[in-house]
């Protein structure tokens, strides 16, 4: 890596000077760095970048999937790889299924920490604990979506290099985040959290200076 032909990290668009890590003096303000996403090898996804992995279905033959041209993608109200939406209050349920069919459709792609049951507490909706106690080894207990991907919903939220910020509702291909900001964006939900959080259309968002175990990465390779 830090070749001029591979993915780099530099302080700023115009600088020359390649930043090999975190720790790199040139770096000055690390979290101000700028990436160059036409080089080869490894980075954070973009968030759209993100969305797409977690989205991507070849066709619709689960019912899943709304079509944008040619491409379809998993509804943003579901889990990446579900043929079901995720359960939440004010949820319609899809004709003939019940909050245990989608809490049993998300448990097939996701780990979370609790799901919607309408029914309980005499018909008013609880979320009911999962049972989930922690962080599990990638490609262990769920299945992945069409694209191959393991886990991009729940087990842990994942970095993406966006700063966050509202998105305005026009038609871009590939956008980027903002230059600049507080935060960066996290996708995907987490084993600890709701699972609504889960879905494929939620975006949070935390400082970059933040830790734990309900957080992760995914690497963007550009071969």
């Amino acid at each position: 890596m830090g070749s001029t032909e591979q993915c780099i990290y530099r302080k700023g668009d115009d600088h020359t000077v390649v930043l090999k890590d975190a720790s790199d003096t040139a770096a000055g303000d690390v979290d101000g760095t700028y990436a160059d996403m036409t080089k080869k090898g490894f980075r954070l996804p973009t968030e759209a970048e993100w969305e797409y992995a977690a989205r991507y279905q070849e066709n619709n033959d689960n019912g899943n999937a709304d079509q944008y041209g040619s491409t379809w993608l998993t509804k943003l109200n579901s889990a990446s790889g579900a043929a079901l939406p995720l359960g939440f209050d004010g949820l319609t349920l899809p004709t003939g299924k019940d909050w245990d069919d989608l809490k049993t459709e998300a448990s097939r792609v996701a780990w979370y920490g609790c799901w919607w049951d309408g029914d309980a507490d005499n018909g008013s909706g609880d979320w009911i604990d999962s049972g989930s106690t922690g962080t599990a080894p990638c490609k262990t207990g769920r299945t992945a979506n069409a694209s191959g991907y393991y886990d991009m919903s729940g087990n842990v939220w994942e970095w993406c290099y966006d700063w966050y910020d509202d998105i305005a509702a026009v038609t871009e291909t590939d956008p980027r985040g903002p230059a600049s900001g507080s935060s960066r964006v996290i996708r995907g939900g987490c084993w600890y959290d709701v699972a609504r959080y889960c879905s494929v259309g939620f975006r949070s968002s935390f400082s970059p200076g933040d830790c734990g175990d309900r957080l992760g990465l995914r690497l963007a390779c550009r071969p």
